[in-house]
Order: structure tokens, then C-alpha cells, then sequence
């Protein structure tokens, strides 16, 4: 059976980037930043994708929730990107399918200009 799709949606983190290291640490940055909870690389692997709300209420946070998230954004764009983490194969998978004149989207929990500025990084 030969599927014909037009349109492909990838998730960014953890689909095409290895970026849970990235993440992770700009989540430790900002709990130590508040005096919240440190998470562990466990947990964090178990709510990749997630809100990070989330997270930040489950490590301590009762208020100020949205600097919280605007903080740990802030240190993904400063520090995140780094090229090497894009998975083995998922550049040729997607020049291909733009040779192929197909639509190709990207779904995240970050903001449009977060994912933009990383995409361009991450190449």
C-alpha cells in the first residue's frame, strides 16, 4: 500500500533535536534562579514536550509562573542551538521532502520566535 501525504508534521524536541540536555539545563538554571526544587534528568525525560509551567509548579512554584517561563526562555535563547543534537538522518529526511515540494511543519510548546531562532541554529 503506497500512503501519498502532502504535508508532514514533526515534533521539534526530541523528533528532530536531541535537545533535552539544552532544555534540561535552562530548567535548572531557572528553578536555582527562584530557590525552587532542582528537577532530575529522569523526570524531566518523562515531561519533555510538556508546558513549562508544568514542571516549575511540580519543583516548587506557587506564583510568578509566567516569569518563571519567560526566564527559562530567555536562557533557551541565549544558550540552546547547538547543531550537533539534530538526530542522524532527520536533515536529509526533511531536504527531501522539500525536494518533493512537500509541506513540512514543526510542532512545539515553544513560542513562534523561540522555535524560528532555534530551527535556524540547529541548521
Amino acid at each position: 500500500m503506497k500512503l501519498d501525504f502532502d504535508h508532514f508534521i514533526f515534533d521539534l524536541d526530541g523528533t528532530i533535536v536531541n535537545s533535552i540536555n539544552e532544555i534540561y539545563s535552562a530548567a535548572i538554571k531557572t528553578c536555582k534562579n527562584n530557590n525552587l526544587s532542582i528537577p532530575t534528568l529522569e523526570y524531566f525525560k518523562k515531561k519533555i514536550g510538556i508546558h513549562p509551567n508544568i514542571f516549575f509548579v511540580d519543583h516548587g512554584a506557587t506564583s510568578n509562573l509566567e516569569i518563571l517561563v519567560k526566564e527559562f526562555r530567555e536562557i533557551l535563547y541565549k544558550e540552546a542551538g547547538d547543531p550537533t543534537l539534530v538526530f542522524d538522518g532527520a536533515k536529509t529526511l526533511l531536504d527531501l521532502l522539500y525536494k518533493k515540494n512537500k509541506q513540512i511543519s514543526i510542532a512545539t510548546t515553544k513560542p513562534t520566535n523561540l522555535a524560528k531562532t532555534l530551527i535556524k541554529r540547529y541548521g
